[in-house]
């Protein structure tokens, strides 16, 4: 994107010398060249900061969308002033530098090479002036006849709005699986070496596929993977296999086909696709999530069983996570017993955790991490675990041998599988399909409890202020830029008319590719409005300057447009040559609706604005000339 945008400049500028000077067979003077490249330094400083304008507020929005799209808001705003730089203070000193003719053979080996070679090719469309002549006769129509083009403008831009709006909403565009992933959950308190004869089997079964290329497996997770034990669905029963797939191969194929072949396995298992890795990263989501708090356990449970009952009466099903029950020991202490043997509760607890977990009996470490080498016993077969845990020895500080039974009760018990605390509060987590659209029925409910509210709403709603605040400053900046540019109230407002324009061509484009609205399509079109108000600025300023040379105001804007039309032409096409990349890749699709959107919508504003701004421009002219004179 930065390598369409960085040109713009320098096309025009180039393309002003070459009209001023490419006809005269000696050298041009370097006070000659200054003042035509000093003559649009206006226009380029105010066509550069509406570029740039733009890019900046998107550095400074917070949260998953200052994350997502700072970077490249940052190497474009980079670009974009590096181009007017090199467009205003070197490109004119390398045109000085050889003779015209060795200029036009040598523009390849510039650092404008692959623009260049654009503009070569497109200077074929222009032979003879054919395109100019036809744009000429085009537009003298529809300047006599104004209401046509304004009538089809305004049909275009609501016509391609409607298709906009009409697309599906997402907040990030899920790239193209590359994986799938096979998920196994074993009984609360199975060992790991049950779960890893699993996985042997699994694997042996979709390693068989001819869509599958390798198979990677894991289960449960280290003391310092704090980010995946915090996760309230994590269960160190589950074992999750990572398919990965051979190439040109189809994921919602593979994914069939894999599920196909499990069918033959005796234990249940689940076959998806990962969770989007820019999601999961940003800790963002699809669903529509709701939390359930209560003081203790007890109360959660009451008033769990109260919104499902207040959810079903509103014909809506909820998962509620987490649940499951595993079994336990508990041990209940004798203190005085234990007081008497003086034997303290932290050596029981120590006692308990080796049982558990083993004994440290050794320390590796493997490329530069430490891992503990840990000893457990083994059960012997059909041994009662009660029986095995009250026969525990433990060393009195007398250095006598006592059981564990003998100073405490121990009884089996069925308790939560998992536990979730959020606020200093017992929480349960329920889980509404995200196809539901059930907003108002919702905060019913949620209006009557107080303890049932939104814990994972919609990232769309949560950061719509954002997106919608940021798409009001950047257009009260253009207007401001532009307003204090041109010291005028009127003209920024004439200028901006552009952008509705895009609506054109920003919604079939985006249906075109398959994209739908995402947080990159709507910065997408936000940042289209700093790219299409520089074609007005381009006929303004041309126009202008005919309008000073003395030709009055519907020759001057005429004239202007057919002279800037090839310039015009050549930014917008080496801007859309560069996203057309970024349009077609597989991947990186949040970057991929931005491109599609920014490419249409350039693409239609420039087209109506070619012959929309015009007769605009005619009147503003008119009506300022006729102010200029009664002051006078």
């Amino acid at each position: 994107m930065g390598i369409g945008l960085v040109s713009d400049i320098s096309v025009i500028v180039l393309d002003l010398l070459h009209r001023a000077f490419g006809k005269r067979d000696d050298i041009p003077s370097p006070k000659e060249i200054g003042d035509a490249a000093f003559s649009i330094a206006g226009s380029s400083v105010a066509s550069t900061l509406t570029t740039a304008l733009v890019f900046v507020p998107i550095i400074m929005l917070p949260g998953p969308l200052g994350s997502l799209f700072g970077d490249i808001a940052f190497s474009l705003v980079a670009s974009v002033s590096a181009g007017w730089f090199y467009a205003q203070l070197c490109l004119p000193s390398l045109y000085r530098m050889g003779s015209i003719e060795k200029y036009r053979k040598s523009i390849t080996s510039t650092s404008l090479t692959d623009n260049a070679n654009i503009l070569l090719k497109i200077k074929t469309v222009f032979k003879d002036g054919n395109l100019v002549k036809k744009y000429a006769h085009t537009l003298l129509f529809l300047l006599r006849r104004p209401d046509k083009i304004y009538a089809a403008a305004v049909l275009l831009s609501i016509a391609g709005g409607l298709t906009l709006f009409l697309r599906p909403v997402i907040f990030l565009s899920p790239d193209q699986a590359e994986e799938v992933w096979i998920s196994a959950v074993f009984p609360p308190g199975t060992l790991l070496e049950r779960a890893g004869a699993a996985g042997i089997e699994l694997s042996e079964i979709v390693l068989g596929l001819s869509s599958v290329k390798t198979v990677y497996g894991r289960a449960g997770a280290e003391e310092e993977d704090v980010m995946r034990r915090a996760d309230i669905d994590y269960r160190k029963e589950e074992l999750i296999l990572r398919c990965a797939l051979k190439k040109k191969i189809k994921p919602e194929k593979a994914l069939l086909e894999i599920k196909s072949a499990l069918e033959q396995y005796d234990l249940p298992v689940t076959a998806f696709f990962p969770r989007d890795r820019t999601e999961t990263l940003l800790g963002l989501s699809s669903q529509r999530t709701f939390v359930i708090k209560g003081k203790d356990r007890h109360e959660l449970l009451e008033r769990m069983e109260t919104a499902d009952d207040a959810l079903k009466s509103k014909l809506i099903k909820a998962d509620f996570r987490p649940t499951g029950q595993r079994p336990e020991l508990r041990l209940f202490p004798n203190r005085e017993a234990a007081a008497y043997l003086s034997i303290p509760a932290a050596q029981i607890a120590e006692t308990l955790y080796i049982l558990n977990e083993g004994i440290i009996s050794a320390r590796l470490e493997i490329e530069g991490r430490p891992l503990d080498v840990r000893v457990t016993g083994e059960n012997a077969d059909n041994e009662d675990p009660i029986q095995k845990l009250m026969r525990t020895p433990l060393k009195t500080q007398q250095g006598k041998t006592v059981y564990l039974g003998s100073i405490g009760a121990i009884e089996r018990r069925e308790a939560d599988a998992a536990l979730a605390r959020l606020d200093r509060s017992d929480v349960m987590y329920a889980d509404i399909p995200a196809e539901k659209k059930l907003p108002e029925t919702l905060k019913e409910i949620a209006a009557r409890y107080s303890w049932f509210s939104g814990a994972d709403e919609s990232v769309f709603a949560k950061y719509r202020s954002s997106l919608f605040l940021y798409v009001i400053l950047v257009l009260i900046l253009l207007y401001m830029t532009m307003g204090a540019q041109f010291e005028s109230f009127l003209l920024p407002l004439i200028l901006m008319l552009s952008i509705p324009f895009s609506l054109a061509g920003a919604g079939p484009a985006l249906l075109i590719f398959g994209s739908r609205i995402d947080s990159g399509a709507i910065l997408g079109l936000t940042s289209l409005f700093g790219l299409v108000v520089n074609n007005s600025l381009v006929l303004y300023e041309i126009s202008e300057e005919k309008i000073k040379a003395g030709l009055c105001a519907a020759a001057a804007v005429y004239q202007g447009a057919c002279e800037r039309l090839q310039a015009i032409i050549i930014t917008t096409a080496t801007t859309v040559f560069a996203l057309l990349p970024l349009v077609f890749s597989p991947l990186g699709n949040s970057q991929k609706s931005m491109s599609a959107a920014m490419l249409g919508g350039l693409a239609a504003s420039t087209l109506i604005s070619l012959f929309a701004i015009p007769p605009v421009l005619i009147r503003f002219f008119k009506w300022k000339l006729k102010n200029s004179e009664a002051v006078k």
